[in-house]
């Protein structure tokens, strides 16, 4: 998710997680004065099914800067996550960023937003990967980063789980203490399996993906 700045600025850098998207987009800034708005941020969709035909649009597009003729930002892309055993259909599904505006004769630009994040894991993988779009925009300023996309086969009901957490240790932390998360994490299924683990302690969270056999263990340290 990335995110416009006010007149004349450039996109912020994309922020949230990329394997559990769940972030909202963020507003893009306004062009000066109060009549000159940013677009609305995208929204998050979560979709848990069996077999999704997908034939429509599903959507959490950044909204385009309203008021043509003032630098206003367009809002960033927001969070799609998709768990389905088959997923097919000719629709699209989109995070993409909207577009900034310009003062009167382009002399100045309001920021693009940025792409958003899309994440889909499926036993059945159908659906046209090419209709799957996490794009900045990119209307004459700086361009916005591109979010990103994830479209993974993969057995996401499968027995895999945290083995042991090595770091933090149970107990009083004291104040300003740096820790650093640790956790083994085992494949207890008798495949082998393709998935990606979060870890998250109150406000703190980190992702990674991972490859495991069957009852192999791996050793997770997470950035602090």
């Amino acid at each position: 998710l990335g995110t416009p700045t006010s007149s004349g600025g450039d996109p912020n850098p994309v922020y949230g997680y990329k394997y559990y998207p769940d972030y909202l987009g963020s507003g893009g800034g306004g062009g000066g004065y109060s009549a000159c708005l940013g677009g609305n941020g995208g929204g998050r969709v979560t979709l848990n099914t069996g077999n999704a035909i997908i034939d429509g649009n599903v959507h959490a597009n950044g909204g385009d800067a309203p008021n043509p003729g003032c630098a206003g930002g367009g809002g960033s892309g927001g969070s799609i996550l998709i768990f389905a055993e088959a997923i097919s259909g000719n629709g699209y599904i989109k995070t993409q960023g909207g577009i900034g505006r310009c003062l009167s004769g382009c002399s100045e630009y309001g920021g693009d937003g940025g792409g958003g994040r899309v994440a889909i894991y499926t036993h059945v993988p159908s659906f046209p990967a090419n209709h799957i779009s996490a794009q900045g925009a990119s209307n004459g300023s700086s361009g916005a980063q591109p979010g990103s996309i994830v479209y993974l086969t993969c057995n996401y009901e499968s027995n895999v789980g945290i083995d042991t957490v090595l770091s933090p240790q149970p107990g009083i932390i004291p104040f300003d203490t740096v820790v650093i998360p640790k956790v083994v994490v085992r494949n207890y299924s008798l495949t082998t399996q393709f998935f990606p683990v979060q870890v998250q302690i109150g406000n703190y969270a980190d992702e990674s993906l991972l490859n495991l056999a069957p009852g192999q263990k791996a050793t997770l340290t997470f950035a602090p």
